[in-house]
C-alpha cells in the first residue's frame, strides 16, 4: 500500500464520484467521532485508581526499575507478563487441575481408566481368570 497523506483519496478513486463521496463521509466521520471524545467541563472523569499502600509497597520499586528499560523496548516485558498471566490462568492451571483429578480420583477407581495392559500370550490366564487360546 502506498504512502499517502491521511484521508486523500486513492489513484483509482480520483475522479468516480461515489468512492469520492464515501471518503468524504468517511473523514468527516472520524472527525466527528474525534470532536465527540472531548469531555466537557460538567462532564465527569473517572478517578485515577490507586494502588494499595501495601501493594505499593511491593509493586512500586520492581514497576519503577522496570519501566525505563520497557519503554525503549516497546513495552515487550509488560506484554509478556499480562500474557503470561492469561496463560497461566486460563490454560496451565486448567490443564493441571484435570490432570489432578484424572490421576488421583478417576484413575484411582478400578476399571475407569485403562493406562497400559501388559501383554497376554496363548496359554496363559488374564486378570479375569480366563485362559487365551
Amino acid at each position: 500500500m502506498a504512502n499517502r497523506p491521511f484521508g486523500e483519496v486513492p489513484e483509482y478513486a480520483k475522479g468516480d464520484y461515489v468512492l469520492e463521496k464515501i471518503a468524504k463521509e468517511a473523514r468527516q466521520t472520524r472527525r466527528n467521532w474525534l470532536a465527540d471524545q472531548v469531555l466537557a467541563p460538567n462532564e465527569p472523569r473517572l478517578p485515577v485508581k490507586k494502588l494499595p499502600a501495601w501493594k505499593e509497597a511491593l509493586v512500586g520499586p520492581i514497576r519503577r526499575a522496570v519501566q525505563p528499560i520497557d519503554s525503549k523496548i516497546g513495552y515487550s516485558l509488560t506484554r509478556s507478563y499480562y500474557f503470561g498471566r492469561r496463560w497461566l490462568l486460563f490454560f496451565v492451571l486448567p490443564v493441571w487441575f484435570s490432570h489432578y483429578c484424572i490421576k488421583y480420583h478417576v484413575a484411582n477407581k478400578p476399571g475407569t481408566l485403562v493406562m497400559s495392559k501388559s501383554p497376554v500370550f496363548p496359554g496363559e490366564e488374564e486378570l479375569d481368570g480366563t485362559r487365551v487360546r
